[in-house]
Protein backbone atom coordinates (compact mmCIF):
# COMPACT_ATOMS: atom_id res chain seq x y z
CA UNK A 1 0.00 0.00 0.00
CA UNK A 2 3.00 2.33 0.92
CA UNK A 3 4.10 2.99 -2.81
CA UNK A 4 0.67 3.27 -4.11
CA UNK A 5 -0.92 5.25 -0.74
CA UNK A 6 2.17 7.75 -1.37
CA UNK A 7 1.64 8.16 -5.20
CA UNK A 8 -2.05 9.40 -4.49
CA UNK A 9 -1.18 11.79 -1.91
CA UNK A 10 1.30 13.27 -4.10
CA UNK A 11 -1.14 13.92 -6.38
CA UNK A 12 -3.30 15.37 -3.68
CA UNK A 13 -0.59 17.93 -2.68
CA UNK A 14 1.33 18.55 -6.22
CA UNK A 15 -1.11 21.57 -7.74
CA UNK A 16 -0.25 23.60 -4.35
CA UNK A 17 3.62 22.58 -4.44
CA UNK A 18 4.54 22.98 -8.49
CA UNK A 19 6.20 25.43 -9.93
CA UNK A 20 2.89 27.72 -10.66
CA UNK A 21 1.87 27.06 -7.42
CA UNK A 22 2.13 30.35 -6.73
CA UNK A 23 -0.33 31.81 -9.82
CA UNK A 24 -3.06 29.02 -9.49
CA UNK A 25 -2.93 29.52 -5.67
CA UNK A 26 -3.10 33.17 -5.81
CA UNK A 27 -6.71 33.32 -7.34
CA UNK A 28 -8.92 31.54 -5.39
CA UNK A 29 -8.34 28.52 -3.74
CA UNK A 30 -7.80 30.27 -0.35
CA UNK A 31 -10.88 32.19 -0.45
CA UNK A 32 -14.80 31.06 0.44
CA UNK A 33 -16.05 31.50 -2.62
CA UNK A 34 -14.18 28.85 -4.37
CA UNK A 35 -13.88 26.82 -0.94
CA UNK A 36 -18.26 26.78 -1.07
CA UNK A 37 -18.38 25.79 -4.63
CA UNK A 38 -16.00 23.13 -4.34
CA UNK A 39 -16.89 21.44 -1.18
CA UNK A 40 -20.15 18.78 -0.96
CA UNK A 41 -19.99 19.22 2.94
CA UNK A 42 -19.20 22.75 5.25
CA UNK A 43 -19.36 22.07 8.82
CA UNK A 44 -18.21 23.77 11.93
CA UNK A 45 -16.17 21.63 14.31
CA UNK A 46 -16.58 20.96 17.88
CA UNK A 47 -13.75 18.84 18.22
CA UNK A 48 -10.94 17.11 16.21
CA UNK A 49 -9.20 14.49 16.41
CA UNK A 50 -6.10 12.10 15.08
CA UNK A 51 -7.65 8.52 14.97
CA UNK A 52 -5.44 6.90 12.36
CA UNK A 53 -2.23 7.65 10.77
CA UNK A 54 0.10 4.98 8.31
CA UNK A 55 3.11 6.20 6.10
CA UNK A 56 0.92 8.20 3.95
CA UNK A 57 -1.88 9.79 5.18
CA UNK A 58 -3.25 11.42 8.73
CA UNK A 59 -7.15 10.34 9.10
CA UNK A 60 -9.22 12.61 11.50
CA UNK A 61 -12.65 12.43 12.92
CA UNK A 62 -14.41 15.65 13.40
CA UNK A 63 -17.16 15.86 15.65
CA UNK A 64 -19.92 18.47 13.48
CA UNK A 65 -21.32 21.61 15.43
CA UNK A 66 -22.85 23.10 13.04
CA UNK A 67 -23.11 21.86 9.10
CA UNK A 68 -23.89 24.93 6.26
CA UNK A 69 -23.62 22.50 3.31
CA UNK A 70 -24.44 18.74 3.21
CA UNK A 71 -25.97 15.87 4.97
CA UNK A 72 -24.20 15.18 7.62
CA UNK A 73 -26.47 15.85 11.36
CA UNK A 74 -25.43 18.29 13.80
CA UNK A 75 -23.64 16.41 16.65
CA UNK A 76 -22.47 13.12 14.29
CA UNK A 77 -18.67 12.20 13.36
CA UNK A 78 -17.26 12.98 9.83
CA UNK A 79 -13.71 11.29 8.53
CA UNK A 80 -11.50 13.35 6.47
CA UNK A 81 -7.96 12.45 5.30
CA UNK A 82 -4.89 14.58 4.97
CA UNK A 83 -1.84 13.25 3.26
CA UNK A 84 1.20 13.31 5.42
CA UNK A 85 2.85 15.12 2.49
CA UNK A 86 0.64 18.45 3.35
CA UNK A 87 2.47 20.80 5.43
CA UNK A 88 -0.89 21.81 7.41
CA UNK A 89 0.12 21.24 11.01
CA UNK A 90 -1.76 19.20 13.22
CA UNK A 91 -2.51 22.01 15.78
CA UNK A 92 -4.26 23.60 13.20
CA UNK A 93 -6.43 20.42 12.73
CA UNK A 94 -6.92 20.57 17.06
CA UNK A 95 -8.50 23.68 16.39
CA UNK A 96 -12.55 24.75 16.76
CA UNK A 97 -12.51 24.88 13.23
CA UNK A 98 -14.58 25.57 9.94
CA UNK A 99 -13.97 22.64 7.47
CA UNK A 100 -14.65 22.07 3.65
CA UNK A 101 -14.44 18.78 2.54
CA UNK A 102 -14.74 16.84 -1.01
CA UNK A 103 -16.17 13.28 -1.45
CA UNK A 104 -17.10 10.76 0.05
CA UNK A 105 -14.29 8.73 -1.67
CA UNK A 106 -14.91 5.34 -3.33
CA UNK A 107 -14.52 2.67 -1.44
CA UNK A 108 -11.66 1.32 -2.93
CA UNK A 109 -9.79 4.33 -2.89
CA UNK A 110 -10.31 4.72 1.00
CA UNK A 111 -8.95 1.14 1.32
CA UNK A 112 -5.56 2.54 0.19
CA UNK A 113 -6.09 5.40 2.22
CA UNK A 114 -7.26 4.39 5.78
CA UNK A 115 -6.45 0.79 4.97
CA UNK A 116 -10.16 -0.36 5.38
CA UNK A 117 -13.63 0.19 3.13
CA UNK A 118 -15.28 3.11 3.74
CA UNK A 119 -18.32 5.44 1.98
CA UNK A 120 -17.94 7.94 4.53
CA UNK A 121 -14.68 9.24 4.14
CA UNK A 122 -14.00 12.40 2.89
CA UNK A 123 -10.79 14.35 1.87
CA UNK A 124 -10.25 18.21 3.03
CA UNK A 125 -10.96 20.60 0.05
CA UNK A 126 -8.00 22.59 -1.50
CA UNK A 127 -5.57 20.82 0.16
CA UNK A 128 -4.29 22.98 3.25
CA UNK A 129 -7.07 25.57 2.72
CA UNK A 130 -9.93 23.31 3.50
CA UNK A 131 -9.50 24.10 7.52
CA UNK A 132 -9.68 27.74 8.59
CA UNK A 133 -9.99 29.19 11.92
CA UNK A 134 -13.92 29.35 13.00
CA UNK A 135 -15.10 33.11 13.94
CA UNK A 136 -18.51 34.19 14.13
CA UNK A 137 -17.59 36.69 11.23
CA UNK A 138 -16.60 33.49 8.97
CA UNK A 139 -19.68 31.38 9.83
CA UNK A 140 -21.79 34.61 8.86
CA UNK A 141 -20.03 34.84 5.47
CA UNK A 142 -20.74 31.24 4.64
CA UNK A 143 -24.50 31.49 5.77
CA UNK A 144 -25.36 34.77 4.05
CA UNK A 145 -23.49 33.71 0.46
CA UNK A 146 -25.12 30.50 0.17
CA UNK A 147 -28.12 31.93 0.53
CA UNK A 148 -28.12 33.13 -3.21
CA UNK A 149 -28.43 30.71 -6.31
CA UNK A 150 -24.86 29.74 -7.84
CA UNK A 151 -25.31 31.93 -10.71
CA UNK A 152 -26.66 35.16 -8.67
CA UNK A 153 -24.82 38.46 -8.28
CA UNK A 154 -24.26 38.92 -4.54
CA UNK A 155 -23.13 42.68 -4.52
CA UNK A 156 -24.24 43.69 -0.91
CA UNK A 157 -22.52 40.10 0.47
CA UNK A 158 -19.12 41.64 -1.17
CA UNK A 159 -19.28 44.90 0.58
CA UNK A 160 -20.20 43.41 3.82
CA UNK A 161 -17.00 41.25 3.45
CA UNK A 162 -14.88 44.03 2.12
CA UNK A 163 -15.77 46.44 5.23
CA UNK A 164 -14.81 43.50 7.57
CA UNK A 165 -10.74 43.17 9.29
CA UNK A 166 -10.59 39.77 8.59
CA UNK A 167 -7.92 39.80 5.58
CA UNK A 168 -9.52 36.02 4.45
CA UNK A 169 -13.21 37.42 4.20
CA UNK A 170 -12.09 40.95 2.20
CA UNK A 171 -9.59 38.35 -0.09
CA UNK A 172 -13.05 36.31 -0.61
CA UNK A 173 -15.18 39.57 -1.25
CA UNK A 174 -12.32 40.26 -4.13
CA UNK A 175 -12.76 36.50 -5.61
CA UNK A 176 -16.24 36.42 -5.81
CA UNK A 177 -16.03 40.47 -7.97
CA UNK A 178 -13.75 38.64 -10.18
CA UNK A 179 -16.25 36.63 -11.96
CA UNK A 180 -17.61 37.12 -15.31
CA UNK A 181 -21.10 37.96 -13.89
CA UNK A 182 -19.74 41.37 -12.61
CA UNK A 183 -17.28 42.27 -15.33
CA UNK A 184 -20.31 44.37 -17.24
CA UNK A 185 -20.83 46.65 -14.04
CA UNK A 186 -19.22 49.55 -13.64
CA UNK A 187 -19.35 49.34 -9.77
CA UNK A 188 -17.01 46.60 -9.95
CA UNK A 189 -14.21 49.24 -11.29
CA UNK A 190 -15.30 50.94 -8.85
CA UNK A 191 -14.93 49.15 -5.79
CA UNK A 192 -11.53 47.56 -6.85
CA UNK A 193 -10.25 50.85 -7.43
CA UNK A 194 -11.60 52.46 -3.65
CA UNK A 195 -10.08 49.22 -2.26
CA UNK A 196 -6.51 49.79 -4.19
CA UNK A 197 -6.70 52.76 -2.70
CA UNK A 198 -8.23 52.31 0.87
CA UNK A 199 -5.35 52.18 2.97
CA UNK A 200 -7.26 50.97 5.90
CA UNK A 201 -7.84 47.49 4.07
CA UNK A 202 -4.95 44.47 3.94
CA UNK A 203 -2.38 45.27 1.70
CA UNK A 204 -3.04 41.64 0.55
CA UNK A 205 -6.58 42.81 -0.63
CA UNK A 206 -5.44 46.25 -1.90
CA UNK A 207 -2.68 44.15 -4.29
CA UNK A 208 -5.44 41.94 -5.52
CA UNK A 209 -7.90 44.71 -6.30
CA UNK A 210 -4.80 45.85 -8.53
CA UNK A 211 -3.65 42.88 -10.02
CA UNK A 212 -7.54 42.29 -10.48
CA UNK A 213 -8.24 45.39 -12.71
CA UNK A 214 -5.47 44.01 -14.75
CA UNK A 215 -6.78 40.98 -15.62
CA UNK A 216 -10.16 42.31 -16.21
CA UNK A 217 -9.07 43.71 -19.43
CA UNK A 218 -11.68 46.12 -19.90
CA UNK A 219 -12.18 49.20 -21.05
CA UNK A 220 -13.77 50.30 -17.64
CA UNK A 221 -10.70 49.67 -15.67
CA UNK A 222 -8.38 52.28 -17.81
CA UNK A 223 -9.98 55.23 -15.81
CA UNK A 224 -9.79 53.82 -12.53
CA UNK A 225 -6.07 52.57 -13.73
CA UNK A 226 -5.29 56.18 -14.06
CA UNK A 227 -6.64 57.65 -10.59
CA UNK A 228 -4.64 55.13 -8.96
CA UNK A 229 -1.50 55.83 -10.76
CA UNK A 230 -2.10 60.02 -9.96
CA UNK A 231 -3.06 59.19 -6.60
CA UNK A 232 -0.51 61.17 -4.50
CA UNK A 233 -1.16 59.08 -1.64
CA UNK A 234 -0.37 55.95 -2.91
CA UNK A 235 3.17 54.53 -2.42
CA UNK A 236 5.11 54.79 -5.72
CA UNK A 237 5.37 50.53 -6.31
CA UNK A 238 1.57 50.50 -6.49
CA UNK A 239 1.38 54.14 -8.79
CA UNK A 240 3.94 52.17 -11.32
CA UNK A 241 1.94 49.09 -10.92
CA UNK A 242 -0.76 50.57 -12.36
CA UNK A 243 0.61 52.46 -15.46
CA UNK A 244 2.42 49.11 -16.28
CA UNK A 245 -1.32 47.27 -15.83
CA UNK A 246 -2.45 50.37 -18.18
CA UNK A 247 -0.27 49.41 -20.54
CA UNK A 248 -1.65 45.87 -21.14
CA UNK A 249 -5.41 46.67 -21.55
CA UNK A 250 -6.51 47.72 -25.24
CA UNK A 251 -6.76 51.32 -25.26
CA UNK A 252 -3.89 51.88 -22.75
CA UNK A 253 -1.91 54.29 -25.02
CA UNK A 254 -3.73 57.00 -25.04
CA UNK A 255 -4.03 56.96 -21.33
CA UNK A 256 -0.53 56.48 -20.95
CA UNK A 257 0.00 59.43 -23.37
CA UNK A 258 -2.69 61.64 -20.90
CA UNK A 259 0.01 60.71 -18.17
CA UNK A 260 2.50 61.71 -19.72
CA UNK A 261 0.89 65.50 -19.51
CA UNK A 262 1.38 64.91 -15.55
CA UNK A 263 4.80 65.76 -13.74
CA UNK A 264 4.03 62.69 -11.04
CA UNK A 265 3.70 60.39 -13.60
CA UNK A 266 5.57 61.29 -16.71
CA UNK A 267 8.60 59.51 -16.17
CA UNK A 268 6.98 56.33 -15.68
CA UNK A 269 4.26 56.55 -18.15
CA UNK A 270 7.09 57.45 -21.29
CA UNK A 271 9.04 54.60 -19.60
CA UNK A 272 6.29 52.31 -20.11
CA UNK A 273 5.35 53.61 -23.61
CA UNK A 274 8.89 53.12 -24.90
CA UNK A 275 9.06 49.37 -23.58
CA UNK A 276 5.26 48.68 -25.33
CA UNK A 277 6.92 49.58 -28.77
CA UNK A 278 9.97 47.87 -28.04
CA UNK A 279 7.81 44.68 -27.25
CA UNK A 280 5.47 45.47 -30.60
CA UNK A 281 8.64 44.46 -33.31
CA UNK A 282 8.41 41.05 -31.37
CA UNK A 283 9.52 39.09 -27.84
CA UNK A 284 12.02 40.97 -25.86
CA UNK A 285 15.50 39.75 -26.69
CA UNK A 286 18.00 37.42 -24.90
CA UNK A 287 20.05 39.89 -23.80
CA UNK A 288 17.37 42.61 -22.96
CA UNK A 289 15.29 39.63 -20.64
CA UNK A 290 19.06 39.19 -18.70
CA UNK A 291 19.95 43.47 -18.51
CA UNK A 292 16.34 43.60 -16.75
CA UNK A 293 16.94 40.30 -14.20
CA UNK A 294 20.29 41.98 -13.31
CA UNK A 295 18.39 45.43 -12.82
CA UNK A 296 18.15 46.68 -9.18
CA UNK A 297 14.59 48.62 -10.19
CA UNK A 298 12.15 46.36 -9.02
CA UNK A 299 9.59 46.89 -11.71
CA UNK A 300 12.13 46.54 -14.80
CA UNK A 301 13.15 43.28 -13.12
CA UNK A 302 9.47 42.23 -12.39
CA UNK A 303 9.31 42.23 -16.10
CA UNK A 304 12.30 40.71 -16.95
CA UNK A 305 10.71 37.71 -14.66
CA UNK A 306 7.87 37.57 -16.32
CA UNK A 307 9.28 37.50 -20.07
CA UNK A 308 11.40 34.38 -18.88
CA UNK A 309 8.31 32.48 -19.83
CA UNK A 310 8.17 33.47 -23.29
CA UNK A 311 12.07 34.13 -24.79
CA UNK A 312 14.45 31.74 -25.42
CA UNK A 313 16.59 33.16 -23.16
CA UNK A 314 20.46 32.10 -24.59
CA UNK A 315 23.61 32.29 -22.21
CA UNK A 316 24.53 31.56 -18.20
CA UNK A 317 21.62 33.08 -16.77
CA UNK A 318 21.90 31.44 -13.35
CA UNK A 319 24.55 34.50 -12.36
CA UNK A 320 21.55 36.51 -12.39
CA UNK A 321 19.05 34.27 -11.30
CA UNK A 322 20.66 32.60 -7.84
CA UNK A 323 21.05 35.98 -6.15
CA UNK A 324 17.01 36.68 -7.24
CA UNK A 325 16.21 33.31 -5.43
CA UNK A 326 18.31 33.86 -2.13
CA UNK A 327 15.83 33.87 1.23
CA UNK A 328 16.82 37.76 1.23
CA UNK A 329 16.12 38.79 -2.43
CA UNK A 330 13.70 41.57 -2.33
CA UNK A 331 11.67 39.31 -5.40
CA UNK A 332 8.14 37.94 -4.04
CA UNK A 333 7.04 34.72 -3.89
CA UNK A 334 5.68 34.62 -7.59
CA UNK A 335 8.59 35.54 -9.01
CA UNK A 336 10.74 33.41 -7.33
CA UNK A 337 8.07 30.30 -8.45
CA UNK A 338 8.90 31.50 -12.37
CA UNK A 339 12.40 31.73 -11.55
CA UNK A 340 12.50 27.97 -10.36
CA UNK A 341 10.88 26.79 -13.32
CA UNK A 342 12.95 28.32 -15.60
CA UNK A 343 15.74 26.47 -14.01
CA UNK A 344 14.28 23.14 -14.68
CA UNK A 345 14.15 24.15 -18.38
CA UNK A 346 18.12 24.94 -18.63
CA UNK A 347 18.13 21.15 -18.04
CA UNK A 348 21.88 21.11 -16.86
CA UNK A 349 23.78 20.02 -13.66
CA UNK A 350 24.72 23.75 -12.01
CA UNK A 351 20.94 24.51 -12.83
CA UNK A 352 19.96 20.87 -10.60
CA UNK A 353 22.72 22.19 -8.24
CA UNK A 354 21.25 25.14 -7.99
CA UNK A 355 17.50 23.89 -7.37
CA UNK A 356 19.36 21.35 -4.73
CA UNK A 357 20.82 24.13 -2.70
CA UNK A 358 17.13 25.86 -2.49
CA UNK A 359 15.48 22.66 -1.27
CA UNK A 360 17.88 22.03 1.53
CA UNK A 361 17.76 25.99 2.39
CA UNK A 362 15.87 26.06 5.61
CA UNK A 363 15.45 30.17 4.92
CA UNK A 364 13.34 29.46 1.87
CA UNK A 365 9.70 28.65 2.43
CA UNK A 366 8.23 25.10 2.40
CA UNK A 367 6.20 25.57 -0.61
CA UNK A 368 9.01 27.07 -2.82
CA UNK A 369 11.14 24.16 -1.06
CA UNK A 370 8.73 21.70 -2.77
CA UNK A 371 8.63 23.60 -6.11
CA UNK A 372 12.68 23.23 -6.65
CA UNK A 373 12.32 19.36 -5.33
CA UNK A 374 9.29 19.10 -8.54
CA UNK A 375 11.40 20.92 -10.76
CA UNK A 376 14.43 18.54 -10.35
CA UNK A 377 12.10 15.82 -11.31
CA UNK A 378 11.15 17.87 -14.47
CA UNK A 379 14.80 17.49 -15.60
CA UNK A 380 16.73 14.93 -17.36
CA UNK A 381 17.59 12.17 -14.79
CA UNK A 382 21.15 12.60 -15.45
CA UNK A 383 21.42 15.80 -13.97
CA UNK A 384 17.79 15.15 -11.63
CA UNK A 385 18.89 11.67 -9.95
CA UNK A 386 21.97 12.54 -8.04
CA UNK A 387 20.33 15.45 -6.18
CA UNK A 388 17.06 13.96 -5.54
CA UNK A 389 18.76 11.16 -3.68
CA UNK A 390 20.83 13.03 -1.60
CA UNK A 391 18.03 15.19 -0.65
CA UNK A 392 15.94 12.00 -0.24
CA UNK A 393 19.02 11.07 2.19
CA UNK A 394 19.95 14.22 3.98
CA UNK A 395 16.76 16.14 4.42
CA UNK A 396 15.43 16.26 8.00
CA UNK A 397 12.21 17.22 7.34
CA UNK A 398 9.74 14.50 7.11
CA UNK A 399 7.42 16.67 4.27
CA UNK A 400 10.15 17.33 2.08
CA UNK A 401 12.38 14.41 1.93
CA UNK A 402 9.14 12.23 1.62
CA UNK A 403 8.63 13.98 -1.46
CA UNK A 404 12.04 13.52 -2.48
CA UNK A 405 12.24 9.91 -1.78
CA UNK A 406 9.18 9.40 -4.39
CA UNK A 407 10.55 11.49 -7.04
CA UNK A 408 13.75 9.87 -6.93
CA UNK A 409 12.64 6.03 -7.01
Amino acid sequence: MGRLGRTIALLQIVMFFSPSFATDFAFGVDSFPTLIDAADVIAVTRRIELIKTNDDYRIYSAVIDEVSAGNTPAGSSVLFAVPQLSDLAQDDLTKISLLFLTGPMDRATSLIVMGQDSDSLFWLTGGNNGRVDRTDDRVAAIRSYRVFQDDEPRPAWITTQLRDSDELLQRSALIELAKPRYAQDTNTYSLLGATAMNPNMADAARDLALELLKISASPLALAVLKDIAVAGALTQDRRARAIRFIGAIDGGDAVLRDLEQEPATRDLATAERERLRGLSAGLPSSASVLEGLASTDAEIRAQAISDLRETAVTGNTLTVIAPLIDPQASTNLGERAILIDHLATLNTADAAALLERVARDRNQSEPLRNAAILALAQMDPQFSRTPLQTLATNLEDGTLKELADILAE
